[in-house]
């Protein structure tokens, strides 16, 4: 994804795993970015993340997508043992991290939430 010069005011960035990452919150007509419907989307290869909506649940969601990319098992031919196990590492050992983030992405987008209102 790419982001479009009108959106240049509506993002922060945080910094996950020593990468800069973009933050956008985006609006109903941003069809373009989002597929209707959605809510949030991640972009691994531009590092950007995508919020329509802002609840804790799909903050840590899409953080939890971040974490899991930072394994680079997208590759691997995991079972789904295997698979659930990984997730499960990556998880206990990152979520002192990942609910620190989360916090702080989501206090971002309600502030870029109420600069719009």
């Amino acid at each position: 994804m790419s982001t479009d010069k009108e959106l240049k005011d509506k993002y922060f960035k945080v910094t996950i795993n020593g990468d800069k990452w973009n933050v956008y919150l985006i609006t109903d007509e941003d069809n373009h970015i989002l597929e209707e419907g959605d809510y949030a989307e991640t972009d691994f290869e531009s590092k950007e993340l995508y919020f329509r909506k802002t609840t804790m649940q799909i903050v840590l969601h899409e953080l939890i997508h971040v974490y899991i990319y930072y394994t680079y098992t997208e590759t691997a031919d995991l079972s789904a043992r295997q698979n659930e196990e990984m997730c499960a590492e990556v998880i206990s050992w990152n979520w002192d991290k990942i609910a620190e983030l989360a916090a702080k992405v989501f206090s971002g987008l309600e502030s870029l939430k109420n600069e719009k209102e």
